[in-house]
C-alpha cells in the first residue's frame, strides 16, 4: 500500500483543472496501452487508454493516466506487480483507490472495482479485457 502523501498527490492531481497546464506535462510518457473487451475480437470498441508516466527526477511518484471511454480521464497510480502493469484510480474520500487495471505482459487484463468491498476483501475481476501496447509514439 502506498503511503497516504502519495495518495493524496494523487488527489490533487486529479483535481478539476484551473487552468494551468497538467502536472503530466512534467513527466514522461513511457508507455501507453489500448484496451477492449476480451470478447470484442474485432477490437473496434476502445474500453480504455491506460498511460504510465515517469517523474523528472529519481525515486519520484509514478504515475498512471487512465482515459475511460464512457467517462473521461483519471490520474492515479501506476507500479509494477512481478512483470505485471497496475493502474490504481478513483480515489474516495478516505484516501483509498477504489478501481484497478491490471495487466499482463501478454495483454490479459482484468479490471476490479474496489468501491463496495470491505478493506482487505478479496475482489473479484468485474472485467476482463485485452490491451495492446501501443507505445509513447502514438501518445498526444
Amino acid at each position: 500500500m502506498r503511503p497516504i502523501a502519495v495518495l493524496i498527490l494523487v488527489f490533487a492531481l486529479a483535481a478539476p483543472s484551473s487552468g494551468l497546464s497538467s502536472p503530466l506535462d512534467r513527466y514522461d510518457l513511457k508507455e501507453r496501452w489500448t484496451c477492449y473487451s476480451a470478447l470484442d475480437s474485432s477490437r473496434e470498441t476502445i474500453l480504455f487508454i491506460l498511460e504510465w508516466w515517469t517523474p523528472p527526477e529519481v525515486g519520484g511518484v509514478e504515475l498512471g493516466k487512465v482515459l475511460l471511454a464512457s467517462s473521461g480521464e483519471e490520474i492515479g497510480l501506476f507500479e509494477f506487480e512481478g512483470d505485471n502493469r497496475r493502474w490504481s484510480y478513483d480515489l474516495d474520500d478516505n484516501n483509498h483507490l477504489r478501481k484497478a487495471l491490471i495487466v499482463e505482459p501478454d495483454g490479459d487484463a482484468k479490471y476490479y472495482d474496489f468501491a463496495n468491498a470491505a478493506r482487505g476483501e478479496f475482489v473479484q475481476p468485474s472485467q476482463s479485457l485485452f490491451c495492446m501496447e501501443s507505445g509513447p509514439d502514438f501518445a498526444q
